[in-house]
């Protein structure tokens, strides 16, 4: 009994596979002809756009243009006496040129007496916050001496735990105690 079922059930493993296999078949042959589809008109698509350029191109024609221009206006050509430099237009002149001459007041030399005393009082105001900027500075750049002190000297600790030994000697190389290069 035990055969049967497990004769039956590889029997039905096997009609579900070929089942499912015969499906797959069909579904890649669907995908096949979309693909084949989309190809064909892409390649359309490529011939209309040709097909276009060619007409930009004869629409756009400067012998043709030319002919339509003439045809249907009325314009005439450039001609190139008609073409003149900037320097060949005359220069129109001004009308209130000469005629403006400037007065400085007694309010125009206050006001610019004010300006430089100000301008003075501000680099006065500078200097001095600057001088107690350097005061406030000088302890912090002697703590920074002291830090990098301390790391100097736990510099020369380190090395002199590595007790005859070089920096090379822990730093991966590909070359060998001898000079030759690793194959």
């Amino acid at each position: 009994m035990k055969k049967i079922i497990i004769n039956a059930f590889f029997l039905f493993i096997a009609l579900l596979s070929g089942v499912s296999l015969f499906v797959l078949k069909y579904q890649v042959k669907a995908e096949e002809r979309h693909l084949h589809q989309i190809h064909r008109e892409i390649l359309q698509n490529k011939r209309e756009i040709h097909m276009l350029e060619a007409e930009w191109a004869y629409f756009n024609s400067p012998a043709r243009l030319k002919e339509l221009v003439k045809t249907q206006t009325n314009w005439a050509m450039i001609e190139p006496e008609q073409l003149v430099t900037l320097t060949d237009i005359p220069m129109r002149p001004r009308e209130d040129e000469g005629l403006v001459e400037v007065i400085e007041t007694e309010d125009d030399k206050l006001n610019k007496e004010k300006e430089q005393k100000k301008s003075k009082s501000t680099q006065k105001e500078f200097l001095s916050v600057s001088k107690k900027m350097s005061v406030k500075a000088k302890p912090n750049l002697d703590s920074l001496a002291q830090s990098a002190k301390s790391v100097s000297q736990k510099s020369d600790e380190t090395k002199s735990r590595l007790k005859g030994h070089s920096q090379a000697d822990y730093v991966w190389s590909n070359k060998d105690k001898k000079g030759r290069k690793d194959p």
